[in-house]
């Protein structure tokens, strides 16, 4: 799962809990930084961004992924009520800040259900 956040204290603690969820957390300090991750073929089957960070927002990294990675899932964690109110129509799960371990458990079981249905529906296996 690659992580990303601007703020080197909140990126440890949410990679320290996603860890503890049993996840392998792969750290990126921003949008720029994830992405080059992500083209230098790492596997990564989620990817959880904070939203406000500089140069480029969570909102604008998932947009990123969805064109030049499409259909790897993004949790979108906020606590900013100005973001537009359904992120879900661009497939971007809104996690409100601040989150607790369990919030984050079920939003990755949440992506990571809706992406085997998807690939199912691709294949056209009945769920």
């Amino acid at each position: 799962m690659l992580i990303v956040d601007d703020d080197s204290l909140v990126l440890t603690g949410i990679a320290a809990m996603i860890e503890d969820l049993g996840h392998t957390a792969i750290e990126a300090h921003s949008g720029a930084e994830a992405l080059d991750r992500l083209a230098s073929g790492i596997d990564v089957d989620v990817v959880f961004t904070d939203h406000a960070m500089p140069a480029m927002t969570g909102l604008q990294l998932a947009r990123c992924i969805e064109e030049q990675h499409p259909g790897l899932p993004v949790i979108l964690a906020t606590g900013y009520a100005e973001l537009p109110v359904d992120p879900m129509s661009l497939g971007i799960l809104r996690l409100a800040k601040p989150c607790s371990q369990y919030d984050i458990a079920k939003s990755i079981q949440s992506v990571l259900r809706s992406r085997r249905r998807a690939r199912l529906r691709r294949v056209g296996v009945a769920e």
